[in-house]
């Protein structure tokens, strides 16, 4: 047993993990509660699903490999979660080509047995991209978990300077259409009891219809 968060942002000591949904079910949900629709075409190994995300006339093709977290499996890291990849996966989303209408995910889904809202996680696919025919895992601190929770979006930067984030649905769209900008720009500076977590800025926001732009505002 591990760390566990709780949906109030508080984080649950000596808890049981759950992963009794399918994460493909809650992520087509959160995907179309926001008027999107999201088409499997293909399935294949590692968790990896070739996707039609549709808005309207808008259409994208979403490469996207999907896993439950699940606890870190170090006895001395209660707080560290994980996604697992196999060395068998399908790298189809590795090894498409970077477009205006494709998109490269990797996501986990974060759920406890006492309530339905999930989180969800997300890593840099360029990144990863070089554990070809090697099993690998994609972490995070459940404290960023608890933090999306509480703020709605929250950042974790690994000891070795990897970043992931965490986030409500209502996040989900607008981080697939701005990952490129989450990871390859610097998070700006925050008091030091939110280190972790996305301080609202103004900003200018852009992207396609429906990917949550009034949301973040």
């Amino acid at each position: 047993m591990g760390h566990e968060a709780l949906n109030d942002g508080s984080i649950e000591k000596d808890a049981i993990s759950y992963g009794g949904f399918e994460e493909i079910t809650a992520f087509q949900k959160a995907i179309e509660d926001f008027g999107w629709k999201l088409e499997i075409k293909q399935k294949g190994a590692g968790g990896y699903f070739n996707c039609e995300l549709l808005f309207r006339n808008h259409k994208y093709n979403l490469h996207l490999y999907l896993k439950k977290i699940a606890p870190g499996g170090r006895e001395n890291r209660p707080s560290e979660k994980r996604i697992q990849f196999g060395g068998n996966m399908d790298r189809r989303g590795f090894d498409a080509v970077d477009d205006a209408g494709t998109i490269r995910a990797i996501i986990g889904v974060y759920g406890r047995e006492t309530y339905e809202e999930r989180i969800f996680c997300g890593w840099d696919i360029n990144e990863w991209g070089y554990n070809e025919g090697r099993a690998f895992n994609c972490f995070i601190d459940i404290k960023a978990i608890g933090d999306a929770f509480t703020f709605g979006m929250a950042k974790h930067s690994s000891s070795k300077n990897q970043v992931s984030y965490a986030f409500k649905k209502d996040f989900l769209i607008y981080y697939l259409f701005t990952q490129n900008l989450l990871f390859d720009e610097p998070a700006p500076p925050a008091p030091a009891q939110f280190a972790n977590v996305l301080i609202p800025l103004q900003k200018i926001l852009y992207g396609p219809p429906g990917t949550g732009k009034s949301t973040q505002i």
